[in-house]
């Protein structure tokens, strides 16, 4: 997801931006949890827009049922931090198709095979 060259190594830079990132994503996350060690799927919503994320509901239900381990509608840390890796990868990687920035793109069975492939966390 960092490895911005994809040279299959970090650079101090791209580390340093997934450090950025990740504690953002904490903090995002510790602030909602109240001590109770998980967020609701309204709180995921919540810190998801506060992530910069927008899904619409079928999108988001779909998302949180794969990375709520438990299925209780209880999403941990760990799963909230795999969680947005993911939707940051899908972002990353719709946005590289994009290239009119339409929000729209067409994909052969190819190269949707690819970027699933490469969201995979």
């Amino acid at each position: 997801m960092y490895d911005f060259d994809r040279n299959g190594t970090m650079s101090f830079e791209e580390f340093l931006a997934l450090n950025k990132f990740l504690q953002k994503v904490q903090s995002v996350f510790s602030t909602l949890e109240r001590g109770r060690g998980f967020l609701s799927l309204e709180e995921v919503y919540e810190a998801l827009i506060k992530l910069g994320f927008s899904l619409d509901s079928p999108a988001f239900y779909t998302v949180c049922e794969s990375f709520d381990k438990s299925k209780k509608g209880m999403v941990h840390l760990d799963e909230f931090i795999s969680l947005c890796i993911f939707v940051q990868s899908a972002r990353n990687m719709f946005n590289s198709f994009d290239t009119s920035k339409q929000g729209r793109v067409s994909l052969d069975f190819n190269q949707f095979v690819y970027c699933t492939a490469n969201c995979r966390i």
